[in-house]
């Protein structure tokens, strides 16, 4: 069974995500963006940068998995 990744970033970050998602890919992983509520995932990358934080839905969904124990955070 393919792992599910969920990136999550800010609009800002997109040119890294994709970079991030294509190399995800190519390792066997489905990847796949955060988009509102928070989806189900067997880990999610957060891409933090100023315009991240300032999201709270983003900030909100790190806390919904970092509670899950499936956050893993990157900063551009």
């Amino acid at each position: 069974m393919t792992s599910r990744i969920v990136l999550a970033y800010a609009d800002t970050a997109e040119a890294e995500a994709r970079a991030l998602a294509s190399r995800l890919d190519r390792l066997g992983y489905r990847v796949d963006r955060l988009r509102g509520r928070p989806k189900a995932a067997d880990k999610v990358v957060m891409l933090w940068s100023r315009a991240a934080w300032g999201t709270p839905a983003l900030r909100a969904a790190a806390r919904v998995y970092a509670e899950a124990s499936k956050v893993a955070a990157l900063a551009p």
